[in-house]
C-alpha cells in the first residue's frame, strides 16, 4: 500500500518590509499576504483546499531605542489562523486519518490567531577594565494563551480536539561580563 498520491498545489503571496536603522534607534515592519492551496483527485472529493500551512496574514513589528547606557526594544507578532488539520490516529499498528472537517470541506476549519508582545530593557556599564551588561526581558507580555497544538480525545468513539497553549508570560534575566 502506497501512502503517496499525485496532485497539484499553488502558493501565491506578497511580502513587504520597511526598515530604518539609525545610530541609536531603529525599527522593522513587515507584512506578508499569502495563500497556499492543494488539489488531489483522491482527497477532498477532488476539490481545491487550503494547504495545512496556509496562513493568510503575518505582521511583525520590531523597534529599539538607545539612550546613553540604556536601551529598550519590543517585538510584536501577529499570525492569522492556520487550518485545523486532520490528524493521524495510531491504534496498535493501525494508522488512520481522522478528518475534523466535513467531506469535501478539508481544512476549512481554522484555529485561532497567534499574537504576542516581547520587550527587553538593557543597561551597560564599566567597572575598571571590565564591561557589564544587564538585561531584563519579558516574552508574551500580555500573557496571551496562544494555541501551540491540539490534543485529541476519542471518548466514547467521538473524536474531539482540545487546544494546548504555548508559553505564557515568561520573564528573563541576562548578565554578561567582558574583560
Amino acid at each position: 500500500q502506497s501512502f503517496l498520491t499525485a496532485g497539484s498545489g499553488r502558493s501565491i503571496g506578497w511580502e513587504s518590509s520597511l526598515n530604518y536603522q539609525g545610530a541609536r534607534n531603529g525599527f522593522m515592519l513587515s507584512y506578508t499576504l499569502s495563500q497556499a492551496n492543494r488539489r488531489f483527485d483522491a482527497h477532498n472529493l477532488g476539490q481545491v483546499y487550503p494547504f495545512d500551512f496556509d496562513q493568510r496574514h503575518q505582521v511583525k513589528v520590531f523597534a529599539y531605542q538607545a539612550y546613553k547606557d540604556w536601551s529598550i526594544s519590543f517585538n510584536w507578532l501577529y499570525f492569522s489562523p492556520n487550518p485545523r488539520i486532520s490528524f493521524i490516529a495510531l491504534e496498535g499498528s493501525e494508522i488512520s486519518r481522522v478528518e475534523l472537517n466535513e467531506l469535501g470541506r478539508k481544512n476549512e476549519l481554522r484555529g485561532e490567531a497567534y499574537h504576542r508582545l516581547d520587550i527587553s530593557l538593557s543597561y551597560k556599564f564599566k567597572i575598571k577594565d571590565s564591561r557589564h551588561r544587564l538585561k531584563l526581558g519579558a516574552y508574551n507580555v500580555y500573557n496571551r494563551d496562544n494555541v501551540a497544538l491540539y490534543e485529541v480525545d476519542d471518548e466514547n468513539g467521538i473524536f474531539q480536539s482540545f487546544p494546548i497553549g504555548s508559553l505564557g508570560f515568561l520573564p528573563s534575566f541576562y548578565y554578561s561580563l567582558q574583560f
